[in-house]
């Protein structure tokens, strides 16, 4: 991020002068970021730029998650303007069900007071929202998920998003959220959706326990080696 005003210049001349004359190379977690990257500053050499995603685990996780009638939703990251959570409880207010919703929130920050009240506006018995503070393993959260949602707008990578499927759950993004809408194919492991009328009508959708149990199988065959930490380490050190 780059500010407003002087600072912004100021950034965008040093870092125009510093990459280019001292020929740096340079590692982007993902197509959208070098895009945003290249958005901002202007390379002679674009071959100093690689994409290598993050990696997170030493292997794929063998998880085979439960799927219940009760659809179990959820969020995890910080409860910040950026991940716009409130989209979820505005899709929420308008969906009616033939069964019940749990959705359980992972994660603290400033919005958890308003965050708190919205969910005590929703007037739908069937819906219960659980605030379940900072988590330090995530692996029980996941585990006990049937979808997660980011909701939030430009992320550089989103590794949440990642996790969620390592543990076999499909992901709803929209398609703002950025760089990690590299990870989701629509309709297979999850959703790419444009507002919040769409994810109400999806959420309800997802009602059916055959639909999540077929986004699970999914997952479970997609190859995410490409996100293991060693190979993550190999592509470094050899760019380097």
């Amino acid at each position: 991020t780059f500010g407003d005003g002087f600072t912004k210049y100021f950034k965008i001349l040093y870092y125009f002068l510093v990459l280019n004359f001292f020929n740096l190379r340079i590692v982007c977690s993902s197509v959208f970021s070098k895009k945003k990257l290249l958005s901002k500053i202007f390379l002679f050499n674009k071959k100093n730029i690689i994409i290598i995603p993050f990696g997170v685990i030493d292997k794929k996780l063998n998880v085979i998650s439960n799927t219940s009638r009760k659809i179990k939703i959820g969020y995890a990251g910080r409860l910040v303007e950026q991940k716009r959570i409130h989209r979820i409880f505005n899709a929420l207010q308008k969906i009616s069900l033939t069964s019940n919703i749990e959705i359980n929130i992972a994660g603290e920050g400033p919005l958890q007071n308003s965050l708190e009240d919205l969910s005590n506006r929703l007037n739908n018995k069937s819906i219960k929202i659980n605030f379940l503070g900072y988590l330090d393993n995530l692996d029980k959260f996941y585990n006990n998920l049937d979808l997660f949602i980011l909701p939030s707008k430009n992320e550089s990578y989103g590794l949440v998003v990642l996790e969620a499927l390592l543990h076999n759950i499909p992901v709803i993004l929209f398609n703002d959220s950025g760089a990690c809408t590299e990870f989701i194919k629509h309709q297979k492991n999850g959703y790419i959706i444009n507002n919040e009328d769409e994810l109400g009508e999806l959420i309800s959708s997802l009602d059916s326990i055959n639909i999540r149990n077929k986004l699970k199988n999914n997952i479970r065959i997609m190859d995410l080696s490409i996100y293991n930490i060693r190979n993550t380490k190999l592509k470094i050190d050899e760019f380097i």
